[in-house]
């Protein structure tokens, strides 16, 4: 879970906020976000072989967990709102998922 602890934040927000300049500053056109899904994979994937070392079977695993509760946490925190919002913004789609 990222919940880290603040001193830990404080430590590496830094750093994040100077690696998201260096994203930026490698896709100077206007394509949107798009453009970064390269090199946040990238980031991440040389992030994670790097603290991961010698390659185990634990270590891969440990790794995919990571990388899999990331996936559970951000559809929690940021995708289901947003899906909420704009079902109550724009109706439901119930309907379609009945049995007919």
């Amino acid at each position: 879970m990222p919940y880290i602890e603040q001193r830990y934040r404080e430590q590496l927000d830094p750093e994040i906020k100077s690696l998201i300049q260096s994203i930026q500053g490698c896709y100077l056109t206007d394509s949107g976000f798009s453009q970064y899904a390269g090199a946040i994979n990238y980031c991440c994937t040389r992030i994670a072989a790097s603290l991961m070392g010698p390659v185990s079977y634990w270590k891969l695993a440990l790794v995919v967990g990571i990388f899999v509760t990331l996936i559970f946490e951000f559809v929690r925190r940021v995708v289901n709102p947003f899906e909420e919002k704009k079902r109550n913004g724009n109706g439901d789609v119930k309907e379609y998922w009945e049995e007919k």
